[in-house]
């Protein structure tokens, strides 16, 4: 119960998601309708891709490391039959189901479905499809700390010069700032596996502000050549 209840929360899409799964990886967020499902920020946002968890893992070892032991790093886990049995039945979900590929489910427990680089329903056939998407499953760093092409990009110049940075200016390339809002686009009411939500009774919690940052997706650690 609490694995699910920190990583189920698929949000109720209806058929502009689903549609997004028919068409295929050229669709955008906007035009399947997605841009205020399940991702946190905000319209304005600089645009940016999605690069994969193992990306952020060439530095963030240690971040890794922990995250993989948080329930965030086995939120994709939850997608599969036979997972978390008593929290999908309080909810009203099929025990035995596969939801890896439902539509409801993936705007919240892969990394940026739908949109720029992010997570694409891959080709059973296609090795390199299947790779991208293995990258980007369950609620991975970009998942929270948005997509990070820009931010990236400003760390490699970091370490290749050796010289200090802030985080605004990080934030100024496209990382986010972690709040409730960023969990709550996620861990909501309209979750079809959340207590009370539209199509089930008990199961996985909505979060709230008292609550959310008992929920950390993984241990802190300091961080070499940033500003004090």
């Amino acid at each position: 119960m609490e694995l699910l209840r920190a990583t189920c929360a698929a949000l109720i899409v209806g058929a502009a998601v689903a549609a997004a799964v028919d068409r295929g990886p050229t669709e955008t967020a906007s035009s399947v309708g997605l841009d205020d499902v399940g991702v946190a920020g905000s319209a304005d946002e600089p645009a940016h891709t999605y690069v994969g968890t193992k990306r952020c893992r060439m530095c963030h070892t240690k971040h890794y490391e922990s995250w993989l032991d948080h329930s965030t790093g086995r939120s994709w886990e939850a997608l599969k039959p036979g997972f978390g049995k008593d929290a999908k039945t309080a909810a009203g979900l099929d025990v035995d189901r596969d939801y890896t590929s439902d539509s409801r489910c993936l705007p919240c427990h892969t990394v940026g479905f739908a949109r720029p680089g992010g997570y694409v329903i891959p080709d059973p056939e296609d090795r390199k499809t299947q790779r991208a998407a293995a990258a980007r499953e369950g609620v991975g760093c970009e998942a929270c700390h948005g997509p990070g092409s820009g931010f990236v990009a400003v760390m490699k110049e970091v370490r290749r010069t050796r010289r200090t940075y802030n985080q605004s200016e990080l934030h100024a390339a496209g990382l986010r700032k972690i709040g409730p809002d960023v969990c709550n686009a996620c861990h909501n009411e309209n979750a079809i596996c959340v207590a009370d939500s539209p199509t089930g009774e008990g199961g996985a919690k909505a979060l709230s502000v008292e609550n959310v940052d008992s929920l950390s997706a993984h241990e802190t650690f300091p961080l070499q050549q940033r500003e004090r």
